[in-house]
């Protein structure tokens, strides 16, 4: 007996309970259908949103303005963005089964090391360091290194390093100290002083050559900023207007201040001195 002779079969009670358990199974169906469909629906959005947002941290790591790579179990590099293949020279396969040990400059390691350890012990959360880093010709380059922690507390150990690159900035400071060093050189041999001040009436001294103490007998650091005495003091009193009107006039007309005057040493002994200058 198929189902519609069944059907035909029952009487109307009968009808209307079959009817009734019949339009409840098709309900239940429809409800897990649209369930599983919501379902599928909701998992794809999230997709949809996780592999948007991961796209945009992408995005994010490789237009940064400085080297970034991510490092799993101390030595392990999982990635590194573009700027960090800039600074280096090398690329994200240069890295593969490297450590920064190998590609640190050995007089920078000791340092490096022991901040590492201590950063491996759970001492320290992170540390920066100035450091030379071995570039894709084999040469070295200045940089400075940022380690903060990613993942520290699970199975797998994950870090990041941040690298600046300061190369021309050391280079730089480097020819600074040359040219100080060289300028100290020549001002401590000159027969006279050189000296930078203020321009105003005690012409508040800024800096001044160690000849100073052989032409007037006062300590230089007597004098800056006027610690125990101006420069003025030195001038006799009837020179002092003479001098400052002098370099007025020097100033505005743009032009170099020449004048002979005298000054009074510590040893109460008049000196006259040639004084060349310029704004």
């Amino acid at each position: 007996m198929n189902i519609i002779n069944l059907i035909a079969n029952l009487n109307d009670d009968s009808y209307m309970i079959f009817l009734a358990v019949f339009l409840l199974i098709i309900l239940v169906l429809t409800l897990i259908l649209i369930n599983k469909n919501k379902k599928i629906i909701i998992n794809s959005n999230k997709y949809k949103e996780l592999e948007k947002r991961n796209n945009l941290f992408e995005t994010l790591f490789e237009k940064m303005p400085v080297g970034i790579s991510v490092i799993k179990n101390f030595n392990e590099v999982l990635y590194v963005n573009k700027k960090h293949m800039e600074i280096t020279g090398k690329n994200r396969e240069d890295f593969t089964g490297k450590t920064w040990i190998e590609l640190t400059h050995p007089d920078d390691l000791e340092k490096d090391i022991e901040l590492f350890e201590k950063f491996k012990k759970g001492e320290i959360e992170g540390y920066n360091i100035e450091k030379r880093y071995m570039n894709v010709n084999g040469s070295y380059i200045w940089v400075k290194l940022t380690i903060h922690p990613l993942d520290m507390k699970g199975k797998d150990k994950i870090y990041i390093a941040l690298m600046e690159d300061i190369d021309e900035k050391i280079s730089a400071k480097a020819e600074l100290m040359e040219s100080e060093r060289n300028k100290s050189i020549l001002l401590s041999n000159l027969p006279g002083i050189a000296y930078r001040c203020k321009f105003d009436r005690d012409w508040t001294m800024k800096f001044i050559s160690e000849g100073w103490y052989n032409l007037t007998g006062y300590k230089v650091e007597d004098l800056i900023d006027n610690k125990k005495m101006s420069f003025n003091d030195l001038i006799p009193e009837e020179f002092r207007e003479k001098i400052w009107n002098r370099w007025v006039k020097a100033i505005e007309l743009q032009e170099k201040f020449i004048y002979e005057y005298p000054i009074i040493t510590a040893n109460n002994e008049e000196k006259w001195v040639l004084e060349q200058g310029q704004a």
